[in-house]
């Protein structure tokens, strides 16, 4: 990787990418210097999707649950809902929802007017292509919305 614009940021516009950023010291220089870095290394690096609850309980309509971000790439929500009707909420939007890196997002319900409890499940996954997530490709959280 080149770059020749002074910034300690290298990333492209896809969020999916992340951003490289680098730091480099160098000493006090009194003439015209060229400074090289070198970035040794080799292998994927490793994303983490942190600590993420396996359930969370909607106990009454209108709960709403705060996942809290503490993963360090942007990651997709998807719900997995059994029958027709979608249900499930993420930061109060029906559908699959995009969280950027430490940011937090919440689960909620339409209400349930069914008269059982009903369960879902949210997937969670890693969306930068360019990092391995570790332990898990995926984390996996089971709703339960009471009737």
């Amino acid at each position: 990787m080149v770059n020749n614009v002074i910034s300690n940021g290298v990333g492209g516009n896809n969020p999916m990418d992340g951003v490289l950023t680098a730091n480099v010291q160098l000493p006090i220089i009194t003439t015209n210097t060229v400074a090289t870095a070198t970035i040794t290394g080799t292998g994927g690096v490793l994303a983490t999707l942190g600590v993420i609850p396996s359930t969370v309980a909607l106990n009454i309509d209108g709960d709403i649950v705060n996942i809290p971000g503490n993963w360090n790439v942007q990651i997709q929500v998807n719900p997995n809902i059994p029958g027709a009707e979608q249900w499930l909420k993420f930061n109060n939007t029906v559908g699959t929802a995009i969280i950027d890196r430490d940011t937090g997002f919440n689960i909620s319900g339409l209400q349930n007017t069914t008269g059982a409890s009903r369960t879902a499940t949210a997937i969670i996954s890693n969306r930068n292509t360019r990092v391995l997530t570790a332990p898990d490709v995926n984390h996996t959280i089971t709703i339960t919305q009471a009737g």
